[in-house]
């Protein structure tokens, strides 16, 4: 599944600035309905927090090639079926 969200475009825990961008994550499901999250935090601090596999579009890209691309990106998946934005 996937869905449209508005993220942070930087998420330093220093800046007071918060910017919007256009942005696609996908739950990725397994055929056991676990969900795939990332641990991720920002170099130099300890905390540290869960995301579903995703990112910001880039120029002329729809929502959908963005949650591929990110997927192929960050887990090396390259066929995969959308399901329905949620």
């Amino acid at each position: 599944m996937i869905f449209r969200a508005r993220v942070p475009a930087m998420f330093s825990l220093m800046s007071p600035t918060i910017q919007d961008r256009d942005a696609a994550r996908v739950i990725l499901l397994d055929e056991h309905d676990h969900v795939l999250l990332l641990r991720c935090g920002e170099p130099g601090h300890s905390r540290r927090w869960w995301i579903a596999p995703g990112g910001g579009l880039d120029p002329h890209e729809t929502h959908e090639q963005a949650a591929c691309r990110e997927l192929r990106e960050e887990t090396g998946l390259e066929r995969v079926e959308l399901g329905p934005c949620v």
